[in-house]
């Protein structure tokens, strides 16, 4: 048995071909069963479409259910957001052996009412339906004067060099391909304004030249029917888009064929879409102006805070902490540490170098605590120390121990002058300040595996290519390193050609758990800039209302929820209490020591992360209800809140599930009866146990919202409003 998902990808309000073209020839098919329809939409409200939906299936019963969603991806980026959206919603967790189709359509396109049909007959030909990668039938191509003529796809079209130079004639209303192909090489780049078809089968032929059971078929019957109208808002008649998409193309692939294959395909570009090759351009060395930086603003106290259970730590911080100009701007400045009793002796010795420049004082702890705990019991340390101390004239500095006082900017130290922006929002409304970071991704190392991997594999192929274009756009601040977020899709197949040291040097590092390709690097042009408001904090939080600090660092127990307790915290804050935190542009240098590498305590951190990401989003969801609602949402509210989100993180992890075992499958392959092979090879040890962990996330229910967790919630929440 095989299921179909029909995706449609609808915006610009084409609301009549929409439902009088594409969705009717949907309904007309003479085959539909096991058949059902995702229309993916732009806009902000999907209600005027599900008005005209339901007024048109009245008559239609239970075939063919069609659901309109939204597209909570990537925006005007021709359609991929909106494609990969609905994609990843017809993954079904208690159905993962049932082999599953998705078959797209442009919503101003149409079908043959046999289409489905044919496709089906196909499919129940065949041994085993999970072995058909793609079916692509010809296409009517008509222009805007009605004048039609065919295009057939085949095995001559379906080339690597053929779709480099030109359309391969599979594009969005005749590509039907399997679901978990579909994941497994990636989607479609939400970085691409157009080209996005070409792209993506550039990337099935890797795939299917990979995995040699994989098989691809061609219907030589036009059973679509390609309507081009000059006068629709399409991706083809933006020059602005065409040509954004063709840069990223060629940067992508141009590096695979010689000097006549690539003339020959910008020779079809310019032709068709008048497109000329971008020109690379060194970004500009920017720097801040110091003479911006007005020393007139008020002096303060400081009080710097942080947990350390690391003798490497401790030093380099307080080393890089003490290089910065403390004069201009401090009146009086302390350090407040919390650890364990094991670590004494040696912090002792260290932090004696540092006596005669401040007060550092040091609480040992009998044994190491949870993270929440650790951090609630920091808080209160500072404000007992502070408000003894200065009543409440201070600022605490809250950062993680394996951060350090400079940034990073083209692979260098970058050093910013921090006290002028704290003391440049003192006395202002602002409650709290949470910065940012560069340097390697503070979070679990594996969380990147997919992008880094994705990296690998063009480090590879481009080793011995001289011309490949590094850097090609700006990539500041941001989070594209971290593959389950929900920030930067268009980052997740576009490969970041960033490479320091040779191929040996980058899997070396990967085994090593250090990010070689995408470290964050400072935004300078914009440093001190601030943010919207936000709850996203981190390892750099800068507080001017000690009142916050008396704020616990919430979780229902100590172990699986701990992970995003920091979140909890900011959400007390700025939803219960009306405190202003503010994201600001203020990076520090986040440093992950790789020598004592623990692959156990790194799976466990994924794990937990997990589900405090979860969590933090159900705690927001219950404070928002009662504070702004005036309402207590129902167990079964909150119950069916964290089910909807966690399905959403779940087809996150199995879309990454399925392209890391394909990228893992085609570095493989590059590197075989090469020096590198049996190194990377063991590195797929570390990949086993990854995946192997991601997946049982998404099959076993690893975090469940009892009445216990819920009573907990609500009590913590009603003891901060009443």
């Amino acid at each position: 048995m095989f299921k179909i998902t029909v995706i449609i990808a609808t915006s610009n309000g084409r609301t009549d071909l929409l439902f009088d073209r594409a969705l009717n020839s949907v309904y007309n098919q003479t085959f539909y069963d096991n058949v059902d329809v995702i229309i993916a939409d732009d806009t902000d409200s999907i209600e005027p479409l599900e008005n005209i939906l339901n007024k048109k299936r009245i008559n239609m019963a239970g075939k063919m259910p069609t659901r309109i969603i939204k597209n909570s991806r990537t925006k005007k980026h021709s359609g991929t957001g909106a494609w990969n959206t609905a994609a990843l919603s017809c993954i079904d967790f208690d159905n993962l052996e049932e082999t599953h189709f998705i078959a797209f359509l442009d919503d101003d396109d149409s079908w043959d009412s046999n289409y489905l049909s044919k496709v089906a007959d196909i499919i129940n030909s065949c041994d085993d339906p999970n072995d058909i990668g793609l079916i692509s039938c010809a296409i009517n191509f008509i222009n805007s004067n009605g004048v039609s003529s065919v295009l057939y796809p085949s095995e001559e079209t379906l080339t690597l060099e053929n779709v480099f130079i030109r359309n391969p004639h599979i594009q969005g209303s005749n590509l039907f391909i399997n679901l978990k192909v579909f994941l497994s090489i990636g989607g479609f780049d939400e970085s691409l304004k157009s080209t996005t078809d070409r792209d993506l089968m550039m990337r099935y032929i890797e795939f299917s030249n990979i995995r040699k059971n994989i098989k691809t078929f061609f219907i030589k019957e036009a059973l679509v029917n390609y309507f081009y109208d000059d006068n629709l808002n399409r991706v083809t008649n933006n020059k602005e888009g065409k040509s954004q998409g063709l840069d990223l193309f060629y940067r992508k692939y141009d590096y695979l064929f010689d000097k006549k294959i690539k003339e020959k395909s910008l020779e079809r570009a310019f032709k068709l879409f008048s497109y000329e090759p971008f020109k690379y351009i060194e970004l500009q060395d920017y720097k801040i102006k110091k003479n911006n930086e007005d020393k007139n603003y008020n002096k303060f106290n400081l009080i710097l805070g942080f947990i350390c259970f690391d003798e490497n730590n401790i030093k380099e911080l307080l080393e890089s902490f003490f290089c910065l100009n403390f004069n201009d701007y401090i009146k009086d400045f302390d350090i407040c540490i919390v650890s364990s009793i094991d670590y004494k002796e040696r912090f002792d010795l260290i932090i004696n170098n540092y006596t005669n420049k401040c007060s550092i004082n040091l609480k040992y702890l009998n044994d190491k605590k949870s993270i929440s705990k650790n951090r609630t019991y920091l808080q209160n340390f500072i404000y007992d120390y502070g408000h003894n101390k200065y009543a409440s004239d201070f600022v605490t500095w809250i950062i993680d121990d394996d951060c350090r006082f400079y940034s990073l900017y083209n692979n260098e130290k970058y050093y910013i002058n921090y006290f002028y922006y704290i003391s440049k929002y003192l006395n202002t409304d602002i409650d709290c300040l949470l910065g940012v970071n560069s340097g390697d991704i503070p979070l679990p190392f594996f969380s990147a595996l997919r992008t880094q991997l994705l990296d690998l594999s063009y480090h590879i192929k481009t080793e011995n290519y001289d011309n490949v274009c590094r850097d090609y756009v700006s990539l500041k601040n941001k989070e594209y390193y971290y593959d389950l977020s929900s920030k930067d899709f268009d980052f997740l197949e576009y490969p970041i050609l960033n490479f320091y040291g040779t191929v040996e040097d980058n899997i070396k590092s990967l085994k090593q758990a250090c990010i070689f390709t995408r470290q964050i690097e400072a935004d300078i042009e914009t440093i001190g800039s601030l943010g919207e408001k936000s709850i996203y904090r981190g390892c750099n939080t800068i507080i001017y209302n000690s009142e916050l600090l008396k704020i616990d660092n919430f979780t229902p127990d100590d172990n699986s929820y701990n992970r995003r307790s920091d979140f909890n915290w900011a959400i007390i804050n700025s939803v219960l209490l009306d405190r202003n935190i503010i994201s600001i542009n203020l990076p520090i240098m986040h440093v992950r020591y790789h020598d004592n590498f623990n692959l156990e305590h790194e799976l466990k951190k994924i794990d937990n992360d997990l589900i405090g990401m979860i969590f933090y989003r159900v705690f927001k969801f219950m404070c928002e209800k009662i504070k702004y609602d005036n309402k207590e949402p129902s167990f079964y509210e909150c119950l069916e809140y964290m089910n909807n989100e966690l399905y959403k993180l779940k087809t996150k992890i199995f879309f990454n599930i399925n392209r890391t075992h394909a990228l893992n499958d085609i570095i493989s392959s590059l590197l075989n009866d090469t020096l590198y092979y049996n190194q990377y090879k063991s590195f797929e040890f570390y990949i086993d146990k990854v995946l192997f962990l991601l997946k049982s996330f998404c099959e076993n229910n690893k975090l469940s919202l009892n009445k216990e967790v819920y009573n907990s919630t609500l009590n913590k929440i009603y003891s901060y409003l009443y």
